[in-house]
């Protein structure tokens, strides 16, 4: 297996059954493109975009593609990684749909999470907006057209875009500033 990785961003083949409508949230029709496999993650997912701006514009980008991410969380190879982004490669593929798959580290507060997905979906926004990058290959060439190689001579092979660090930075910003101003208002 060929593994195509971007600072936190490790884009891979995957070989498993499609997880189909069972991962998705159905009491969140809106967040239909970003599905948290679990009730923890939808939470997340939902309590983030009611406190980011910058979050919640990147669940519509995503709806208005035709890119579907899955979001889990699992215990990464790298302490350094803190979540990475998969292409899902399905038995039978969905030929109106590119499917990925988003892990961020089990061994993470909640804002650091959050800061984490916002950071991989821009990832997926970068994915979305390019039709053509459709696996491991693609993506490579992609990314460095877009990005910039972390460890030119590392494998497997790691890129980093301006954007994601930023969209990480700005929603960690976003839920700082509502942490601060709930508790101002508490005391």
């Amino acid at each position: 297996m060929r593994f195509v990785s971007m600072a936190g961003v490790c884009l891979l083949a995957l070989c498993t059954q499609a997880l189909g409508q069972t991962l998705a949230d159905p009491s969140h029709p809106s967040f239909a493109h970003v599905r948290g496999t679990t009730a923890g993650l939808r939470a997340l997912i939902a309590d983030t975009a009611e406190k980011s701006p910058a979050f919640h514009a990147m669940l519509d980008r995503l709806e208005a593609s035709t890119v579907i991410v899955y979001v889990r969380i699992a215990p990464l190879p790298a302490f350094t990684l803190d979540g990475r982004t998969a292409f899902l490669k399905v038995e039978t593929p969905t030929p109106d749909a590119r499917l990925l798959v988003v892990e961020l580290s089990c061994s993470r507060p909640i804002l650091a999470q959050a800061a984490t997905l916002a950071h991989e979906l821009r990832h997926a926004i970068e994915i979305a907006d390019a039709p053509w990058v459709v696996g491991a290959k693609t993506l490579e060439q992609y990314y460095a057209q877009i990005g910039f190689r972390l460890d030119p001579s590392g494998r497997p092979v790691r890129f980093e875009t301006v954007a994601a660090r930023e969209a990480a930075a700005q929603v960690r910003r976003e839920l700082a500033a509502g942490s601060g101003e709930r508790q101002a208002r508490g005391r």
